[in-house]
């Protein structure tokens, strides 16, 4: 396990996995990292499986309160599941009544509308999730659309230097499930996960603190 330094793909403090449970955290475990706010006590763990190699590998969340991030080529957006997008971090919405305005019958007179709660009805949403007023919405309004850095004629455009001029797509796969897919990009595309068997090569997120496991 390759604790990486800021900025770095591939340099970092290596740890060897020699327990079958390696624990990373803010206070407890093998792994600490006690300046990062946004690390649990117990954050993630990783658990070797097999008593022979080779073994297997998982990533588990153990609770905590910012989530583990592990770096995708491509996810399923599930309703609340959040993403990291450059130095942003979103979190997707279904829509809260897909279909119910279509057929509807029209009212009659003037009706007064509120846009954000007919985006939210009518179409899922990428969300951020901040305390500050003004937070990002994007509406996934169309069934294909290409994210990535501002002025670089996406459908959906984010002002993040982090991010490649064309850095993903989301689409919404014939079964009906939104689809989110790395483009090639250095920053990539990091989903939350709550476990995940770890093979050959990945990274993940925990806090601000980026790593790679190699088996």
């Amino acid at each position: 396990l390759v604790m990486l330094d800021d900025g770095e793909q591939a340099a970092g403090e290596v740890y060897r996995l020699r327990e079958a449970t390696t624990v990373i955290g803010r206070s407890e475990g093998q792994v600490r990292l006690p300046h990062d706010a946004l690390v649990s006590a117990r954050h993630a763990e990783i658990v070797r499986g097999g008593t022979a190699r080779p073994y297997t590998w998982l990533l588990r969340d153990l609770g905590s309160s910012n989530g583990t991030f592990v770096r995708c080529g491509r996810a399923i957006l599930r309703p609340d599941r959040l993403v990291l997008l450059g130095g942003r971090r979103l979190r997707f919405r279904p829509a809260e009544a897909a279909g119910a305005w279509a057929g509807a019958a029209e009212p009659a007179g003037t009706t007064l509308v509120d846009a954000a709660a007919v985006r939210a009805s009518v179409w899922p949403m990428l969300v951020e999730t901040t305390q500050a007023a003004g937070g990002m919405e994007l509406a996934l309004s169309e069934a294909e659309l290409v994210l990535g850095r501002a002025g670089c004629g996406n459908t959906l455009e984010i002002a993040d230097p982090q991010l490649a001029p064309h850095h993903g797509r989301i689409f919404r796969d014939p079964g009906g499930q939104w689809i989110i897919e790395a483009m090639p990009s250095l920053n990539g595309i990091w989903i939350q996960v709550g476990a995940v068997e770890l093979t050959g090569v990945c990274r993940f997120q925990v806090g601000e603190q980026r790593f790679v496991f190699m088996s």
